[in-house]
């Protein structure tokens, strides 16, 4: 766990109370690193990876929460969010990573329909199913730090780890927390006012690439192509929504599509399904931005 994190209380808090704060705070990041974190090879969703059986796996009632909101993320998105995608990802990293394709990537195995989730267990239909928990899990743990500072009575503060934010009531200064969103090159940083939500960005500029025969490829996985991302039309996908954990998702999904007409499309689509979303979308060709919907009141 090494990307530093920022909170901001909206109040003064005693010696004891920031040692309290901070405690707890630690605990929160020590259950992310213990059951969610992929690459800690000794974590819980790491040890579930490593087990080829297709017995029931016992699972922790934390995990069992997180991939219970995995699957209303996969729904959301209409499966274009789908954590196992992890069950491919190490196959094609490994071969970018001497810059050719991968051989017998296990493209069999990827599906949230391969697996099976009842009470504390967990059961793989196919024996090399994996999980990449990376699209949601930095937001989650956003999450659980906001609902431990609610559960300890603070009302306004903002919290960021990694680039991707929750905010509750209002700042010191009794207005919306302000935020900014990742500036382009030679362009104005946009700025967005929130109050009660959360907010996270993906994009190519942010991500990991690789090159192989030609081409460059990013971390991101399209779980209906089975593939990583290549170049597209979209640079960023910013994504607001009433909880981190959602917001990271589905911008981690948004960023799976090459065109954007199809994404402007799913978005009016998802947001159907989950009003709360709005997007911010950053086109590649001309740097300009898109709200979905065409909303300005969040904006200077």
């Amino acid at each position: 766990m090494t990307m530093n994190y920022h909170i901001v209380i909206g109040q003064k808090l005693s010696k004891k109370k920031q040692k309290q704060l901070s405690f707890a705070i630690a605990k929160i990041f020590e259950q992310t690193d213990k059951i969610y974190n992929n690459w800690n090879p000794s974590s819980e969703i790491s040890q579930i990876n490593q087990n080829k059986s297709k017995l029931p796996n016992t699972i922790s009632k934390q995990l069992k929460d997180l991939l219970v909101r995995c699957d209303d993320c996969y729904q959301i998105t209409q499966h274009r969010f789908d954590p196992t995608i992890g069950s491919i990802f190490n196959s094609w990293k490994n071969s970018l990573a001497k810059k050719h394709m991968p051989k017998e990537p296990a493209n069999e195995a990827v599906g949230w329909q391969k697996i099976t989730i009842n009470e504390l267990s967990l059961q793989k239909k196919h024996s090399k199913c994996q999980f990449d928990l990376c699209g949601v899990s930095k937001g989650y743990t956003i999450d659980l730090i906001a609902e431990k500072l609610s559960e300890l009575g603070y009302e306004n503060f903002f919290v960021e780890w990694g680039g991707e934010i929750f905010t509750k009531g209002l700042h010191p200064e009794k207005r919306k927390w302000s935020v900014l969103i990742n500036s382009i090159p030679k362009k104005p940083n946009s700025v967005v006012h929130l109050k009660d939500k959360a907010i996270a960005t993906s994009g190519s500029s942010m991500l990991y690439e690789w090159k192989a025969d030609g081409k460059s490829y990013f971390h991101i996985f399209n779980p209906k192509s089975k593939r990583p991302l290549e170049t597209a039309d979209i640079s960023t996908v910013t994504v607001i929504a009433d909880k981190c954990y959602l917001a990271d998702a589905v911008a981690t999904a948004a960023m799976t599509f090459t065109e954007l007409n199809e994404l402007r499309k799913w978005g009016y689509e998802v947001i159907e399904c989950c009003p709360s979303i709005s997007f911010i979308i950053i086109k590649l060709k001309d740097n300009t931005i898109e709200r979905i919907p065409n909303e300005r009141s969040c904006f200077f």
